[in-house]
């Protein structure tokens, strides 16, 4: 068996009885899609931890008693909001020849010169694209090299991404993916705060013998 794989049991408790299934250390979940009826299921805590851990946005094998395996996807995932724990999982069992929309992380490779300077710092403004394609085709992680951001007005955006021939990019090719802005120094930070400060205040002084002149017109 795959290591990829989730046995579960079919669930017979529903609604706030899902409690004492947690408190024994086991998460309520549901299967669905492919044009077959859901199925409610429970399983252990521990070992679905660890496959969402692996799986991301990637198939793997559900198998319900014994049944067949099901390919089917993450679809939602419920946490505690302070203490994280497992509360609920969504699957979506899918129709392999159907091509489907999906999100699929950007991971940096390589090194800027001059980030590595310590001039400049690399901006990651994107974490991730929207593709689409076969499930078994859903890229686990598409790289950004900023090895390319040489210059410092140079830019990764999302047309210079390598994605694979069978799959399509739905997020616009202009999106910017990193970049590169220059480490100031704390003297730096300090004068330019100065220098906004004597601009406040001169534009003060500037309205206030503006009025002045206006009272002695009016005069």
């Amino acid at each position: 068996m795959s290591e990829n794989t989730l046995t579960v049991e079919k669930r017979a408790v529903f609604g706030r009885a899902v409690k004492h299934l947690r408190a024994e250390g086991l998460v309520p979940g549901i299967v669905y899609g492919s044009k077959k009826e859901p199925v409610p299921f429970q399983t252990a805590a521990t070992p679905l931890e660890k496959l969402l851990g692996r799986v991301q946005n990637q198939l793997f094998d559900l198998v319900i008693e014994g049944e067949a395996p099901r390919k089917v996807l993450v679809q939602e995932v419920q946490r505690h909001p302070v203490r994280r724990y497992l509360l609920h999982v969504d699957l979506q069992q899918v129709d392999l020849t159907e091509k489907r929309e999906a999100e699929v992380p950007l991971v940096i490779v390589g090194s800027s010169p001059l980030a590595e300077s310590n001039l400049y710092y690399l901006n990651h403004q994107l974490t991730e694209v929207m593709v689409r394609c076969l499930p078994t085709d859903i890229p686990s992680r598409i790289e950004v090299d900023v090895s390319k951001l040489e210059e410092p007005e140079a830019t990764v955006v999302v047309g210079d991404l390598t994605i694979p021939e069978n799959v399509e990019l739905i997020t616009a090719r202009d999106e910017l993916v990193a970049s590169l802005s220059i480490v100031r120094t704390m003297e730096e930070e300090t004068a330019e705060e100065e220098i906004e400060e004597e601009v406040v205040e001169a534009g003060d002084v500037e309205v206030i013998k503006k009025g002045k002149a206006e009272e002695e017109e009016e005069e």
